[in-house]
Protein backbone atom coordinates (compact mmCIF):
# COMPACT_ATOMS: atom_id res chain seq x y z
CA UNK A 1 0.00 0.00 0.00
CA UNK A 2 1.46 3.69 -0.88
CA UNK A 3 0.10 6.73 0.65
CA UNK A 4 -1.70 9.64 -2.11
CA UNK A 5 1.34 12.01 -0.04
CA UNK A 6 4.94 11.04 -1.49
CA UNK A 7 6.74 10.87 2.04
CA UNK A 8 9.82 9.05 1.69
CA UNK A 9 9.27 6.99 4.39
CA UNK A 10 6.90 5.80 7.44
CA UNK A 11 8.15 7.78 9.99
CA UNK A 12 7.33 11.18 7.50
CA UNK A 13 3.40 10.34 7.55
CA UNK A 14 0.87 12.26 9.69
CA UNK A 15 -1.56 11.36 12.01
CA UNK A 16 -4.57 11.66 9.42
CA UNK A 17 -2.49 9.72 6.86
CA UNK A 18 -2.04 6.79 9.46
CA UNK A 19 -4.95 6.41 10.01
CA UNK A 20 -6.11 6.55 6.26
CA UNK A 21 -3.32 3.70 5.84
CA UNK A 22 -4.40 2.25 9.01
CA UNK A 23 -8.24 2.00 7.64
CA UNK A 24 -6.81 0.67 4.25
CA UNK A 25 -4.96 -1.65 5.85
CA UNK A 26 -8.03 -2.97 7.61
CA UNK A 27 -10.31 -3.05 4.04
CA UNK A 28 -7.60 -4.62 2.12
CA UNK A 29 -7.16 -7.20 4.95
CA UNK A 30 -11.03 -8.03 4.90
CA UNK A 31 -11.38 -8.48 1.09
CA UNK A 32 -8.24 -11.06 0.79
CA UNK A 33 -9.79 -12.67 3.82
CA UNK A 34 -13.45 -12.78 1.72
CA UNK A 35 -11.85 -14.15 -1.20
CA UNK A 36 -9.50 -16.76 0.19
CA UNK A 37 -10.53 -18.35 3.41
CA UNK A 38 -6.38 -20.62 3.28
CA UNK A 39 -5.96 -16.81 4.98
CA UNK A 40 -5.42 -17.41 8.28
CA UNK A 41 -3.42 -14.39 9.40
CA UNK A 42 -1.42 -11.62 8.14
CA UNK A 43 1.93 -9.53 8.64
CA UNK A 44 2.34 -5.94 8.40
CA UNK A 45 5.46 -4.76 7.93
CA UNK A 46 7.41 -1.23 6.96
CA UNK A 47 11.25 -0.83 6.26
CA UNK A 48 11.88 2.65 7.41
CA UNK A 49 14.96 3.80 6.18
CA UNK A 50 18.15 2.88 4.60
CA UNK A 51 19.44 1.08 7.85
CA UNK A 52 16.26 -0.56 8.45
CA UNK A 53 16.07 -2.05 4.80
CA UNK A 54 14.05 0.13 2.83
CA UNK A 55 15.24 0.37 -0.73
CA UNK A 56 12.08 1.69 -2.59
CA UNK A 57 12.17 5.34 -0.89
CA UNK A 58 8.71 6.01 -1.41
CA UNK A 59 6.56 5.16 2.04
CA UNK A 60 5.15 1.58 1.27
CA UNK A 61 3.33 -1.07 4.13
CA UNK A 62 3.58 -4.60 3.23
CA UNK A 63 0.43 -6.56 3.98
CA UNK A 64 0.91 -10.23 3.52
CA UNK A 65 -1.88 -12.69 3.83
CA UNK A 66 -0.22 -15.74 5.79
CA UNK A 67 -1.71 -19.39 5.52
CA UNK A 68 -0.87 -22.47 7.63
CA UNK A 69 1.68 -24.53 6.63
CA UNK A 70 3.18 -21.62 4.43
CA UNK A 71 6.28 -21.65 6.80
CA UNK A 72 7.78 -24.33 8.15
CA UNK A 73 8.21 -22.50 11.89
CA UNK A 74 6.45 -18.79 11.64
CA UNK A 75 7.33 -17.63 14.62
CA UNK A 76 8.71 -14.40 15.21
CA UNK A 77 7.21 -13.43 11.46
CA UNK A 78 9.01 -9.87 10.86
CA UNK A 79 11.54 -10.11 13.79
CA UNK A 80 13.69 -12.97 11.79
CA UNK A 81 15.04 -9.98 10.25
CA UNK A 82 17.32 -10.09 13.45
CA UNK A 83 19.05 -12.89 14.41
CA UNK A 84 18.30 -14.45 17.27
CA UNK A 85 15.19 -12.08 17.89
CA UNK A 86 12.88 -14.91 15.53
CA UNK A 87 12.18 -17.48 17.92
CA UNK A 88 11.28 -15.12 20.73
CA UNK A 89 8.22 -16.54 23.14
CA UNK A 90 6.80 -14.22 25.94
CA UNK A 91 7.13 -16.74 29.17
CA UNK A 92 3.93 -18.36 29.71
CA UNK A 93 3.24 -16.83 33.53
CA UNK A 94 3.15 -13.08 31.63
CA UNK A 95 0.05 -11.51 31.19
CA UNK A 96 -0.68 -9.04 28.95
CA UNK A 97 -3.54 -6.91 27.85
CA UNK A 98 -4.77 -7.24 24.66
CA UNK A 99 -3.29 -5.32 22.21
CA UNK A 100 -6.06 -2.89 21.59
CA UNK A 101 -6.61 -2.29 25.20
CA UNK A 102 -3.42 -1.55 25.76
CA UNK A 103 -3.71 1.35 22.61
CA UNK A 104 -6.55 2.63 24.43
CA UNK A 105 -4.75 2.78 27.60
CA UNK A 106 -2.06 4.65 26.01
CA UNK A 107 -4.08 7.41 24.66
CA UNK A 108 -5.55 7.61 28.13
CA UNK A 109 -9.68 6.25 25.79
CA UNK A 110 -11.75 3.49 27.36
CA UNK A 111 -14.12 3.11 24.17
CA UNK A 112 -14.21 -0.02 22.93
CA UNK A 113 -12.94 -0.85 19.24
CA UNK A 114 -15.58 0.33 16.44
Amino acid sequence: MIPKRHALGYSELGRPELNACHRHLEQEKRTIEWEDASVGGFNVGVNDGKTAGQTVFHCHIHLIPRRKGDAEDPTGGVRNVIPGKGAYRPPPSRSRPEPAQECREERGDQRRDQ
